[in-house]
Order: structure tokens, then sequence, then C-alpha cells
């Protein structure tokens, strides 16, 4: 992203600090010296140079020796100067600004705007363009980032060359004009910052009276960019187009940055079940043909599910590869397939140093070979662990040969003993450092020379925390069988809800509205073409007319009661219906 040229420092830095900083790129390379690894220094004779160690001479080479200044005598180069047990390893890590003139940049990079010129899967930096619709111009590629480290290298070498010995520089990442950083460099009106977080180490061997620590090598790194920038603009302008804008280089600690506010709220948003867990990308790892590692469950955690994996390569380019796991540890099984099951194979485009390879989910076929998309596999709850072999398969004869990137050992004094460190974790996992394999397929024998331990894995690890949800802490597999169903019907009273009354009320009896008709008693009225029914017998159950059985009409009325409630004689204007059982019940009621 290019700032245009009227774009100011200070409050507005400050004010773009406001916002969250999401645009920066992983880059592709890093410069490296062996100085240090064959043990070669220079000196007037061998004693000088096991003693003094300052001056190496990796080529083995009296040329590349340096004069003594105060004699003009010159120096030699010793093989096995027995400097190489004394050395001292530093690292710093910290925001470097490479700053341009905004229209020089622009108009040196015309064309290339919106993805990099030699490496399209660099994408440009867009985030101040968005701010001020400016033309975009792309971020450093990979050839492009690899000059700039090897400059870089050189040029602290020879402001340290008294001093150590500087064998690394990476650059992490890289970004245009990223928010915080103009503000504390004091970025010039006019100009546009490369920003990168770039990773540097060096050797040195201390002398009794001085040693140095790694916020004081950061200090010296500062210092020689703020003293002799100039130097390493020069150097760099020849070689590169995007670098003859440059017009002077920053640097910061990242610890000075301001941390831009959030407006998320304080407490932790509620986590999805589908988890990715990244381990850290090693600015100077090791590799060979695989790796087998353990990933265990916390303690009080339940049983996850691992979904993926991926890994990282050496190179860029097609690989064949393989996983195999096992529940619990691998240890003493090295080598033993019929313990291990195949959960994964195929062939993928490696993504290089930087950058993460994901093994395909689908099963594939190609040149009439079958590979297995990945198998999600369960790793128990509560502190149970699984492990993973990781492995590419051999090219053949003639062809580079792609190996899967590790780490070296978190603790370097565990280098050869099976001691095995914690990568990285989550609330769920943890990752653990296992064995490099240098052979394909893996070795037999744990103790042959063909394992490195402990060594860490490189890659990511994709899970499910919860696959028995709802139980999310069940710690057993496979989940139970759980049926849902509608919540139980009250059951229906056993009891009677009131006890019965040993005697009748002999209280009156509350008149309420009745479904039936009502009665009239009426003994004066005369029988004559009346239907009778006898109740005395079961025959006057019921009295049929036309109308039906027991349909009662309105003015139903009744003639005669008698009173032992034996018989009674029931009469009718207008149809015959028997409804004498009730009038004995009436009759009984009233004598009571």
């Amino acid at each position: 992203m290019i700032l245009s040229s009227s774009s100011k420092v200070g409050n507005r830095d400050l004010a773009i600090c406001l916002f969250t900083f999401t645009g920066i790129v992983p880059q592709a390379s890093a410069a490296t010296t062996n100085g240090f690894t064959n043990d070669y220094y220079c000196g007037r004779n061998w004693n000088e140079a096991n003693q003094k160690c300052t001056f190496p001479c990796p080529s083995g080479l009296d040329s590349d020796c340096p004069p003594d200044i105060a004699t003009g005598r010159a120096r030699r180069c010793f093989a096995s100067a027995g400097c190489l047990s004394k050395t001292e390893t530093l690292f710093w890590t910290g925001v470097v600004s490479l700053e341009f003139d905004s229209e020089t940049l622009l108009q040196n990079t015309a064309g290339a705007s919106g993805t990099n010129p030699t490496n399209a899967g660099v994408p440009t930096s867009t985030a101040a363009n968005e701010a001020l619709g400016s033309q975009e111009a792309p971020l450093m590629n990979n050839e492009e980032t690899q000059i700039f480290e090897n400059s870089f290298l050189f040029f602290l070498n020879q402001a340290l060359q008294e001093k150590m010995d500087v064998t690394s520089v990476f650059v992490d990442d890289q970004a245009y004009d990223r928010p915080c950083v103009g503000a504390v460099t004091g970025k010039p009106d006019g100009t546009t910052s490369l920003d990168m977080t770039v990773s540097i180490s060096s050797e040195y061997i201390p002398d009794g009276f001085l040693e140095y620590s790694d916020d004081q090598f950061g200090d010296l790194i500062m210092g020689s960019i703020a003293n002799e920038s100039q130097t390493l603009i020069d150097d760099l302008r020849d070689k590169a187009p995007i670098f003859e804008a440059a017009t002077g280089v920053e640097s910061t600690e990242t610890e000075r940055l301001p941390e831009p506010p959030s407006d998320s709220p304080s407490s932790s948003p509620t986590r999805g079940n589908y988890q990715i867990l990244e381990t850290y990308i090693d600015s100077r790892p090791t590799g060979s043909y695989g790796i087998l590692f353990e990933v265990k469950t916390r303690p009080g955690v339940g049983t996850i599910l691992v979904k993926s994996l991926s890994f990282i390569t050496r190179f860029e380019g097609m690989v064949e590869y393989e996983v195999f796991t096992k529940l619990g540890s691998y240890a003493g099984q090295h080598g033993k397939f019929k313990f291990f099951d195949l959960i994964a194979s195929g062939r993928v485009k490696g993504q290089g140093p930087n950058a993460f390879t994901r093994v395909n989910e689908n099963d594939e076929t190609y040149n009439s070979k079958t590979y297995t998309g990945f198998q999600s596999v369960h790793i128990p709850g509560d502190r149970a662990s699984r492990s993973f072999y990781v492995t590419i398969k051999k090219v053949p004869d003639g062809e580079e040969q792609p190996p899967i990137l590790f780490s070296y050992p978190i603790n370097e004094d565990n280098e050869g003993k099976p001691v095995y460190e914690v990568v990285t974790s989550s609330p769920e996992i943890e990752i653990f450092e296992g064995d490099g394999v240098l052979e394909e397929p893996f070795p037999k024998d744990g103790d042959s020379p063909y394992y490195r331990r402990p060594r860490g894995f490189l890659g990511v690890v994709e899970y499910d925390m919860a696959p028995c949800f709802p139980l999310v802490n069940f710690t057993g597999w496979p989940c139970p069988y759980m049926k849902l169903t509608r919540s139980p019907t009250p059951k229906p009273t056993l009891k009677p809800t009131r006890n019965p009354t040993g005697q009748p009320t002999t209280s009156p009896v509350t008149e309420k509205s009745s479904i039936l008709p009502t009665l009239i008693i009426n003994q004066q009225e005369s029988n004559e073409n009346a239907g009778e029914a006898n109740l005395g017998s079961s025959d006057a159950a019921f009295v049929t007319d036309e109308l039906g059985v027991n349909e009662v009409p309105d003015d139903l009325l009744v003639n005669k009661i008698d009173e032992t409630a034996s018989n009674c004689t029931c009469s009718w204007r207008t149809h015959p219906v028997s409804i004498c059982m009730l009038f004995v019940l009436v009759s009984i009621l009233r004598h009571l």
C-alpha cells in the first residue's frame, strides 16, 4: 500500500493505530552464513586463533584473514581452532522499515499493481489504498526478499565484525505503512515505509570480560542502522527496481509499538467447536523424510476429533506424503506398521518453508495409484494421547528430495535424549516434540542413527473440540447414542383426590343448574291418556315411543310419586319418556 505524497505523520499515524492491522504476508527466504560450522579461525598461530576466536575464515583460505593492524603481520586460517565449543548464540526480532519516496516507488513498480510480478502468491498491500484510493505497489517477492536479506546480513557483519558473526537474517512478514510504526520511527512526510518483522541471529565467543544479552544484541543492530543506514541503501539500490526509490532505513523493537485498542468486549467470545492449532514457523529449521510426534488432551478436557493436518516442506513443488497414527505413545514401536493405521496419503503441491501444506480431504487417483483422503481420528479426553507419523515418500534418483521441515530442540540440553517439550498448545490439546526421521520408511530400530530427537513438529492440527456435543466433557469413544424424546406426560392419579365421607350429608342441597329438563311434580294432574311404567320391574328401565329411546321432552310432568320409592307413575303431555330412576333419587333426597 502506498500513502500519497501529502500524507502526514504524527497524529495521523497515531489515529491509524485505532484500527487492527491484518495485512501481513509471510515471506519466503532466509539469508544465512555458516562461518562457525567448520571451526576455521584466523590467527598468527593456532594458539592465537584458539584464544581469540575473533576472525572466522569459513573458506579455509589465508586470504580471508585480515592482517594484524598494530604490527602489520599477516594472519593465517587454522582448522579445528576449538572456537566452536565456545560460541554463544544471540537472537533479536524487531521491525525494520525500508523507507521510499512514494511517487518514485509507484513509478518504478508501475504495471505490477495488484499482484507480484514474479511471485503470484504474494499479494499487494491494500489497507492504505482503500483509505486513500491511491495506486497499489507490490510487496517484495521471493527474489527481492532474498536480496534484502543477503544485503542486510552483509551490512550487519561489516558493522559488527569486531564483536560477533551475524549468522542469519529472516524476513518474517512485510506490509506497507504498518499502523503505529511511523509514529515510533518518525517517518518523514511524503514517504512510504515497507515495514518488515525481521528475525536476526548471531554467534560470538565470550572473552571473560564482555558478554552480550539478546537485548544488547538488538541495541547493536539498531545502532548500526541509525549510524550507517546509507551504506545499506547504496548497496540495495543497484540490485532491483523496487529498491531504487529507497531513501532510508529505520528500526524499532516490537515491544515499543503501541497496541491498538480493541472495540471487542472484555470477555472472550464463545469458541466454536472447530479449532485450528498452528505451530510457529521456525526461521532456522532442519528437516528430512518425516517426523513422529504425540498430541495429548489436557486434564479434564473431553475427547477431541482430529479433522486434518498440515506440514511444511523445504521447497515448493509436488510431494507425495503419507500420514499414519496410533492411539497412545509410539515409544518402542518405531517402524512397526502393524501398530499404525494409514489415515491419509496423496500428492499435493508443497508451499515451501513459509507456508503450511495441507493434506487432501478426499480420496484421489494419480497414475493409477489410489490415495486416501484424511480420515478423522479421535484422541480420548483427560490426558490421553495419539501418535502421528508424517512422512514424504522418496523421489526417483536424480530428482531433488523435498523434505519435511521440523525444528531443533526447544531446550538444547535435551539433544539426543527422549525428553520432549510442548511445541504449542490450546485449551484442549498439547503438541509435543518428537523424533525426526532421516529415512523412509521409518526404521524399526528406534536408537538407529536415522532418528534425531527431540525435534518439533511444524504444522497445523485441525480438530473438533466437542465431537460428542452436547456431551462436552465426555472422555470416551465412540460417542454414546442419545435419543431425543419429548418431555414425559404426567402420570394418572392413582388415588382419589378427596376421601369419601362416611355418612351422607344432611345439609341442604344447593340447587345448581342442570342439563336435564326442569321436573314439575303435579299430583292433581289426571292420568288420562298417560303412558305408565312400573319402576319395580326391570322392564321399566326404558320407555320408548316414536321419538326414540330415553328422549326427554321439556314438558315432562311427574303425576304421582310412591312414598316407598318402590313404584311411581310417569305421565307426559306430548311424548312418553322414562326417567323414573331419576325421580327415585329425588324422592330419597326429599325424605332425608
